[in-house]
């Protein structure tokens, strides 16, 4: 994939990842590339960064070759994790019986 940059932000409620591919060139060996929402998904995945829905997105999909979809944006609901409790283990004394 030959993106230049991928930024990921977020606030309060939302989770804002902002895509911008380098433009096609084949002189210096960068192919045509698509980019769409399960692509961002899939970085979001790699990354380890827990979202939900996509609530908004500037451009279905982004697109190497045309220079008004070079780059985009993508809005996630961002999911609140409740905190784990620490598991309690009792030990149980021996009487030596």
């Amino acid at each position: 994939m030959s993106t230049k940059t991928l930024k990921i932000t977020q606030d309060k409620d939302v989770l804002e990842v902002y895509v911008k591919l380098e433009e096609r060139n084949d002189r210096r060996g960068i192919p045509k590339t698509r980019f769409d929402t399960h692509d961002v998904v899939e970085f979001l995945r790699e990354k380890k960064v827990v979202h939900g829905r996509c609530i908004r997105k500037d451009t279905p999909t982004l697109k190497n070759w045309h220079p008004q979809l070079l780059e985009g944006t993508w809005v996630f609901e961002k999911i609140k994790q409740k905190p784990r409790r620490a598991k309690v283990t009792t030990k149980k004394k021996n009487t030596g019986e």
